[in-house]
């Protein structure tokens, strides 16, 4: 049997169904937020927590030794204005610019506690560092569910020393990430020297100790994580640029639930942290679901105001087993049309491509806009393909 064009149309569809909580926009001007609140609501029955335990502890990696340092203290101070109760843990474990200290703090209303800070250097080993401050979350700040934040800069699964990334922050603050400014949330990135084709791909990039964890030390770390916790992780967080993507879902699907990010470039300030911090203070018995439609519904009040262009998506990991499959058999579909007619096969789906949303990285495209663009140019071809040659793919079989 071999694909139809009708075939094509037919995964399509099922694509459609399945999108990767993505921003559906124009090209030229992007639709603020998409939430998916369609959750798979998973249990964690090897998880056992004491009759006092939080409902929520939440930890944020701060990696702000780099030039984003002023909004560290931002965000920081922002997360101080939320009235937290004692059933929900704030935590911060933040590297600061010229500081050979690790500091780890819980946030209170008005300030934060300094707690369990460290001697050492931050950043000298990023994924053991995320590891052990999960384990002083789980010691000190039990819970029944818990969120890791990874905060800085971001440039998706392309390495930005071989493409510049230009960034400018609403406050007028210019980024220009290219070869001499290695983000610290790269996937994939490769080591300081040229890269080849069996070289590790990293992530967590620290400017200062030029120091990184393969994306296999990332998988890794969360499995660790799941371990100590005794189930998944309930939310990853990356408050960064162009995280949201199905190849970093893709890495932690198996020990995290729900991921949360953008897919454009952050504004300088980031998570809107006092906005959903407030919600989940209000309801602190907020579900997985609940809380990662909270951070998308405060970033998106936060910044419908104050900036045009704009995404966070919350992703339900679960979905990606069926998305990644979907790819493939949307990309083998394609390919027994090119068989039939390359010419007319090539020139629809560039076509798509041309029309899907791009972002700040133009090799970033969103995959339901893909598409929908695919299944619009493949309509649109289909009365015109000659008969003669697509008469075995139109037909039930060759």
């Amino acid at each position: 049997m071999r694909h139809s064009l009708r075939a094509v149309l037919a995964l399509m569809g099922l694509a459609l169904s399945l999108p990767l909580g993505a921003a559906e926009a124009p090209k030229k001007l992007m639709t603020p937020i998409k939430k998916m609140v369609e959750f798979q609501q998973k249990k964690n029955p090897g998880r056992v927590v004491s009759k006092s335990a939080a409902e929520w502890t939440i930890a944020a990696y701060i990696q702000a030794d780099n030039n984003l340092a002023p909004f560290a203290v931002y965000n920081i101070n922002d997360m101080q204005l939320a009235s937290l109760p004692d059933s929900v843990n704030m935590l911060v474990e933040w590297d600061q610019p010229n500081n050979k200290k690790t500091w780890r703090y819980r946030i209170v209303k008005g300030g934060r506690i300094e707690d369990a800070s460290l001697s050492s250097e931050m950043g000298l080993n990023p994924v053991q560092e995320i590891i052990d401050m999960m384990r002083w979350a789980k010691s000190k700040y039990e819970a029944k569910h818990y969120c890791t934040i990874l905060w800085n800069h971001g440039a998706g699964v392309i390495d930005p020393r071989f493409k510049s990334i230009n960034k400018v922050f609403r406050s007028g603050f210019s980024l220009s990430t290219t070869k001499a400014t290695l983000p610290w949330l790269e996937a994939p990135g490769l080591g300081l020297h040229k890269p080849t084709p069996q070289d590790p791909r990293g992530i967590l990039f620290d400017d200062s100790q030029n120091t990184y964890a393969t994306n296999q030390d990332l998988t890794r770390a969360f499995a660790q994580i799941k371990k100590d916790l005794g189930g998944n992780l309930d939310i990853v967080g990356m408050d960064a640029c162009l995280m949201a993507m199905l190849e970093i879902g893709y890495q932690i699907k198996d020990y995290v639930n729900v991921m949360v990010a953008s897919q454009q470039t952050e504004p300088g300030e980031g998570w809107a942290y006092s906005g959903f911090l407030s919600a989940l203070s209000a309801n602190p018995a907020f579900g997985v679901s609940d809380l990662a439609t909270a951070i998308v519904s405060a970033y998106g009040n936060f910044y419908k105001t104050r900036v045009r262009d704009y995404t966070q998506s919350a992703i339900d990991l679960s979905k990606l087993d069926a998305i990644k499959n979907n790819v493939a058999q949307v990309v083998a579909a394609i390919g027994e049309c090119k068989k039939a007619d390359r010419l007319r096969t090539k020139r629809a789906v560039l076509a798509a491509r041309r029309a899907a949303i791009v972002f700040d990285v133009a090799d970033y495209i969103d995959l339901h806009s893909f598409y929908t663009a695919l299944l619009t140019q493949f309509k649109k071809r289909d009365g015109d393909f000659d008969k003669k040659s697509f008469g075995a793919l139109l037909g039930d079989a060759e």
